[in-house]
């Protein structure tokens, strides 16, 4: 018996099609329509419904340029209100995060949790990056902003590798994607949680924990939205007990995860992300199955937060 967290990153529509070559940014100083917040005016409150459904808390990753919007940020107060943490995903959502200057990563970490307990009323304790691309440096500037825990390795060789091969595919087409090429030393990292050292990927002395995305055991499948979400329920439900063997599982959704094809915007990425073939009824069910089998074995729902106070209790530091 173990625990288990479910985090939901709250990535607008624009930012994937960025990833698909297609840059469409909408001005992020205050309110923007539906189809420029469709994270927030439909995949959030449909998210939380069936979290309540589930019993479960959600930790939501929130970019902090977001909550200019004050539609946003009156719907992220409502979620904490409920229970479910809001922790930092950067200031603007920039996929070079790594490549950036000393002073623009500390603007899109630090920045970013100041940002976001002036809009939402309560202080990040963690970090996810753009990506999931993060190196020693940018987890210098998340050791400096005082934070809790670290949530940005998916150490899965299929992913990085399905990414490269998308970002190759789109520069031959003339359609250069934001995402960069790079992930190789997170593909390997350890799948359970961990204190980072130098380099990032070997557990050491640094005083934040690192909750990487569950993989399995042998094949380091996902527990992704966008895998889990296609499975029939019956399936999602071994996938989760193949994962249990852990101890601790992270399973991460995306706000496309409960996004419909026939939501304002949403259309724009037909035939790009391939959750939007099935209903958001069907994913839901099968993410419902997957939570449901941890459930049924005496598995604790808890946030990213928790479960970073609890292992920073009782990990050791190494080297």
């Amino acid at each position: 018996m173990g625990s288990f967290a479910v985090s939901l990153d709250l990535d607008e529509v624009f930012r994937h099609l960025a990833i698909h070559g297609r840059r469409e940014r909408p001005d992020p100083r205050g309110a923007a329509p539906p189809e420029d917040r469709a994270a927030f005016h439909f995949a959030l409150p449909r998210a939380l419904a069936w979290a309540r459904s589930c019993a479960v808390p959600l930790t939501l990753f929130a970019v902090a340029e977001d909550t200019r919007d004050p539609f946003v940020a009156a719907a992220l107060q409502r979620a904490v209100r409920e229970g479910h943490p809001v922790e930092s995903h950067s200031t603007s959502h920039p996929y070079d995060l790594v490549r950036r200057s000393v002073a623009e990563q500390r603007a899109e970490v630090a920045g970013s949790v100041d940002e976001l307990e002036a809009a939402v009323g309560s202080r990040p304790e963690g970090f996810r990056a753009p990506g999931y691309l993060v190196d020693d440096e940018v987890l210098d500037r998340v050791e400096e902003a005082g934070l809790l825990f670290d949530a940005s390795i998916l150490p899965c060789p299929a992913y990085v590798l399905a990414k490269v091969a998308t970002i190759l595919s789109l520069a031959f087409r003339g359609r250069p994607s934001v995402s960069l090429p790079r992930g190789a030393r997170m593909a390997f990292a350890p799948r359970r949680p961990y204190r980072p050292g130098r380099p990032f990927d070997r557990p050491g002395r640094r005083t934040l924990v690192e909750l990487p995305v569950s993989v399995s055991r042998r094949l380091r499948l996902p527990a992704l939205g966008t895998l889990v979400g296609a499975l029939h329920p019956q399936l999602a439900r071994a996938f989760a007990r193949s994962l249990a063997a852990d101890g601790f599982v992270s399973l991460e959704l995306h706000a496309m995860d409960f996004l419909a094809i026939h939501d304002p915007g949403v259309a724009r990425l037909r035939g790009a992300q391939p959750e939007l073939a099935r209903s958001v009824e069907a994913r839901a069910s099968s993410f419902t199955a997957f939570v449901d089998e941890l459930l049924r074995a005496g598995w604790v729902p808890t946030t990213l937060r928790e479960a970073a106070r609890g292992f920073q209790a009782t990990l050791g530091r190494v080297g």
